[in-house]
């Protein structure tokens, strides 16, 4: 009786880790077929919107290979220059509204990182109204300005690209004549000059737009219309006047008999 129940007990023994062994395969299997940490099944389709895709694909950290966003570190050396460059106030003059016929006008621009707003304002010395402005600066800057070309001529008679101290306010002045009369929108371009990977590139701070008015008198229209259409004026009127004067001038006088000489008349 006694070897009986000890083989009984040994093939209870074996049954039950047979039984053991097969359920932890099984949820083995369930495990690993079941989705983690938010990552989809590999056939599992992706879709919806930007929240439920963050939810299906999961963070960038443990998705390089779905998500490479440590390539954004090719940024980071912009990112930091842009981010160190100090601000100072920017101020420059647009001219006041000044006749077709009347001298160029200045526009001046001046930028001073030690000057007060009010004091950058008050230290330009061109004509007009002032605008002024705080923006972020380099030690090399560029500043520009552009208007059509139809009705001004814009001239500059300072360097496009300075050093900038911050002791001393820099300047940059445009020449602007007057062709035609209207209204001209024109816009004032700054670029800083930074060191990206060891080279000089132009960053474009701001663009700050102005308007310059063109005035013309009854007069003055007149003589620019003929200035400016002197051709066609000598085509359509000077031209056939001046073929009926040739006219007249060569016309022959009509044929009068000889005169024979006074005819003198004695009183009955």
């Amino acid at each position: 009786m006694k070897k009986r129940s000890l083989r009984g007990g040994w093939k209870i023994a074996v049954i039950v880790t047979a039984i053991a062994v097969c359920g932890c395969l099984l949820l083995a299997v369930l495990w690993t077929r079941s989705p983690q940490s938010g990552v989809p099944p590999a056939d599992a389709p992706i879709s919806g919107s930007v929240d439920k895709l963050d939810a299906q694909i999961g963070s960038p950290a443990e998705h390089p290979d779905i998500r490479q966003l440590d390539q954004m570190h090719l940024f980071a050396a912009v990112d930091e220059v842009l981010a160190a460059l100090p601000k100072a106030p920017m101020a420059f003059n647009t001219p006041p509204p000044m006749n077709i016929d009347a001298a160029a006008a200045k526009v001046e621009l001046r930028v001073g990182p030690r000057q007060s707003p009010a004091e950058l304002v008050k230290s330009i010395t061109a004509p007009g109204e002032v605008q002024v402005h705080e923006v972020q600066i380099a030690n090399r800057m560029k500043a520009s300005l552009f208007g059509d070309p139809e009705g001004l001529t814009i001239t500059p008679l300072s360097p496009a690209s300075q050093l900038v101290s911050r002791t001393t306010p820099s300047i940059w002045v445009w020449s602007v004549k007057p062709r035609k009369a209207g209204q001209y929108r024109v816009h004032v371009e700054l670029e800083a000059e930074v060191k990206i990977d060891g080279e000089d590139t132009p960053r474009l701070i701001d663009v700050f737009d102005g308007t310059i008015a063109v005035t013309i008198t009854g007069p003055q229209r007149v003589e620019h219309f003929a200035k400016d259409n002197w051709q066609w004026l000598w085509t359509a009127l000077l031209v056939p006047a001046g073929g009926w004067w040739w006219k007249r001038r060569e016309k022959k006088p009509e044929d009068t008999k000889p005169d024979d000489g006074p005819k003198i008349i004695l009183p009955k």
